[in-house]
């Protein structure tokens, strides 16, 4: 009887286990962190970006995108880039197609080049962009790349006024503002989703870094080389790359003013 009575005790405490939501344990599959690229798995980049970022569709690559394979080339990096990257996208139109090419090119790190299209001058319109960076960054995690992150670089003024463009100086810093509010609440609790952060408000947007004439807003042959330089070395350390790409000069930094005048010098080379 006494055996009798023990199991009806744990067949009891079986049915009340059942019968009692359990909690669900979602796996992520973290990449590992690489520390020497010798020994690292080829990289596969996916470019997320618009027209400053369009080379990087090309065959051959053009754009910053060859710049950077050239860098990673020359110091036997091995790697592939592929982009999804449609001149006049914002954010949220390229969240739109992002799920379907991800799985076309199936990348182990996503560089978010998106964000200079986007007017987040609304809480609602914030909200929206805010919505379709994080879509993008949680498909990426989730199926198993890293994310590189990016702040928007800031265009000419004067150049934009004249041209009738002058609504994209306050868009950029209002996009930057809603990219880093968006980093910020990943970062502290998932840095292991990130290699880094490009902040592409280093390089001005003067005549040195811009095709100039009535396009006060892509890069020219140097920006482009600017921002390749900018990319390497916010991967470099995660990576383990050699640290002999230098900081590129005519740094700005986060302007608080986006309407105020810059605060860099300008330059021709490296420093």
């Amino acid at each position: 009887m006494k055996f009798i009575r023990s199991l009806f005790v744990v067949i009891a405490l079986i049915s009340i286990y059942f019968a009692t939501p359990q909690p669900v344990m979602v796996r992520h599959t973290v990449p590992t962190r690489i520390t020497q690229h010798h020994d690292a798995a080829p990289l596969n980049i996916m470019v997320l970006g618009d027209s400053i970022s369009v080379g990087c569709n090309d065959t051959p690559l053009s754009g910053w995108c060859g710049n950077l394979s050239a860098m990673l080339n020359s110091r036997g990096i091995a790697h592939t880039i592929s982009a999804h990257a449609i001149s006049g996208y914002s954010c949220g139109a390229l969240a739109n197609g992002f799920a379907a090419r991800f799985d076309q090119i199936k990348p182990n790190l996503v560089i978010m080049n998106c964000g200079t299209n986007d007017v987040p001058n609304s809480q609602q319109t914030r909200d929206a962009m805010g919505t379709s960076w994080r879509i993008m960054v949680e498909y990426s995690h989730t199926h198993g790349a890293m994310v590189l992150p990016i702040f928007v670089q800031y265009s000419n003024r004067e150049i934009n006024d004249i041209a009738g463009r002058g609504w994209l100086l306050p868009g950029e810093g209002q996009a930057n503002d809603t990219i880093y509010v968006n980093w910020s609440l990943y970062i502290n609790a998932t840095p292991r989703w990130f290699v880094g952060l490009a902040d592409l408000q280093k390089v001005p947007g003067d005549l040195n870094y811009l095709i100039g004439g009535n396009d006060g807003i892509h890069p020219n042959a140097f920006g482009h080389s600017v921002y390749a330089s900018v990319f390497y070395r916010a991967m470099r350390d995660f990576y383990g790359w050699p640290d002999d790409v230098r900081e590129p000069c005519g740094l700005w930094g986060h302007r608080i003013n986006v309407y105020g005048p810059p605060n860099h010098t300008p330059c021709t080379a490296m420093s």
